[in-house]
């Protein structure tokens, strides 16, 4: 297996998809993948962002009847007031997203080019190709049955490599056209998540994580738990054999554990009524109930080729599964918690810079105020003395003015003094002219009487 290229931050810490659309990878690089997606700087999110609300089983309707499972997975809802939108990127995430998961053949041709070459073998096949059926399954077992005895026995021994992958697809009526629906099994929903940027609540949540559920009540299923049991599958069981470790035991496998794990039920369809296995039957009302849906489960034409796993096998398997992906989580969760840790550590001393900035400036504002307070003070000291002044020559103008009235005044009551003493003085000149004047009248009025007499 080719190591996945090195995945950069993303624009989008939300997509499930890293790479061309159509084009199936292998499950243990697609695992590869998410986890190193959910390791990388500025992803808050974690491996429960998107979870698994219904897998369905499909069984193609030509060639050897290959069966394959459609995922359906969704983004796990925000609190309240909290939710982002989901960005609808025109090449990879939807809000709702669909993956076909199957098991076929390594192509000898190509593993012999990547023998040669170090190239990697995973052929992009678009869904119009994969709806006239030309899977890697139906194609080898078909050259194989064409080959001769030889080659066939030779496969049914030892079997061959086989091609467990995944791919996203976008269009479901497309990808599974000319395959029938066997059934489907529906998984709760988890509790909602913190807003997509709170990485405090994020950090909380590793912190305090929630107590394990009850093993018989219905769980959720992440996505990365899904791909992680399929991978899980594909690496015990690497070989690929047309009577046993074929696509329907795959399929099977896949099934039943998840059945178990997340205890819900796996309604099988039948052309009247639903069939519905439940978590806790065994595989003996499984087998009663397969028989009685007359399900095609399994079965190539009229050959039964893959009956129900065995109840050991299962919960073995699971078991041994639960262990490695307990490890797993437990490692991504470690460098989850270290990221979100270092995210908090730089967030409290960034805050820590920012109070201490704050301070400062309030510290700086502070002391603008308090000269500012200074300064209006002396200010209003200074348009008070300047009052006063204003007041005090308004006064003095005001004083002046009424000196300057008082003396003009003054002046005018002397001139008009002055000029009384000039009319006494004018009218006691006249008075003595007119007195000298009646004088010498009188005396001429004598002198003219004495002057009558002596006549």
């Amino acid at each position: 297996m080719d190591p996945p290229e090195i995945l950069q931050p993303p624009t989008d810490g939300h997509k499930i998809w890293h790479s061309v659309l159509n084009n199936s990878i292998s499950l243990a690089d697609y695992l590869e993948r998410v986890d190193i997606h959910y390791s990388l700087p500025g992803v808050i999110c974690g491996p429960d962002d998107w979870f698994v609300s219904r897998v369905e089983a499909y069984k193609r309707d030509d060639g050897v009847r290959h069966e394959l499972l459609l995922v359906k997975a969704k983004r796990t809802p925000r609190l309240p007031g909290n939710a982002s939108a989901l960005k609808d990127d025109q090449d990879n995430d939807l809000k709702d997203a669909c993956l076909v998961i199957e098991r076929c053949v390594e192509n000898n041709e190509a593993a012999r080019g990547k023998s040669a070459s170090g190239g990697n073998t995973e052929s992009l096949r678009d869904e119009e190709d994969y709806s006239k059926g030309r899977d890697g399954s139906s194609a080898s077992l078909s050259d194989s049955l064409s080959r001769g005895s030889n080659t066939m026995v030779k496969w049914v021994w030892g079997g061959r490599t086989a091609r467990d992958t995944a791919r996203f697809i976008r269009s479901k009526e497309l990808a599974l056209k000319g395959c029938d629906q066997l059934g489907y099994m529906d998984f709760p929903v988890p509790p909602r998540l913190s807003a997509d940027d709170d990485f405090r609540a994020a950090l909380d949540a590793l912190e305090n994580p929630p107590a394990e559920p009850s093993p018989q009540v219905a769980r959720f299923v992440s996505l990365p738990t899904l791909i992680s049991l399929a991978s899980f599958i594909s690496g015990k069981y690497p070989t690929y054999t047309p009577t046993d470790t074929n696509c329907y035991w795959y399929c099977a496998m896949i099934i039943h554990i998840l059945r178990r794990y997340a205890w819900v039920d796996f309604t099988i369809l039948t052309k009247k009524d639903s069939v519905v296995i439940g978590p806790q039957d065994p595989r003996s009302i499984i087998n009663s109930k397969v028989r009685a849906a007359k399900s095609v489960m399994g079965s190539c034409f009229f050959l039964t080729i893959t009956g129900v796993p065995a109840d050991g096998k299962v919960i073995k398997d699971a078991e041994e599964w639960r262990l490695k992906d307990t490890m797993r989580t437990e490692q991504l969760r470690d460098v989850r918690y270290t990221k979100l840790a270092k995210m908090r550590e730089v967030e409290d001393g960034m805050e820590q810079e920012r109070s201490k900035r704050k301070e400062a400036e309030d510290a700086i504002a502070e002391e603008k105020m308090k000269r500012l307070g200074e300064t209006k003070r002396r200010l209003k000291e200074k348009e008070k003395r300047a009052e006063e002044t204003k007041k005090r020559i308004h006064e003095g103008k005001k004083k002046r003015e009424a000196m300057k009235r008082a003396d003009i005044e003054k002046k005018r009551a002397d001139i008009e003094e002055k000029r009384a003493d000039i009319e006494k003085k004018r009218a006691d000149d006249t008075t003595r002219e007119l007195a000298e004047r009646d004088r010498q009248l009188a005396d001429m009025r004598r002198e003219l009487e004495a002057l009558k007499t002596s006549q």
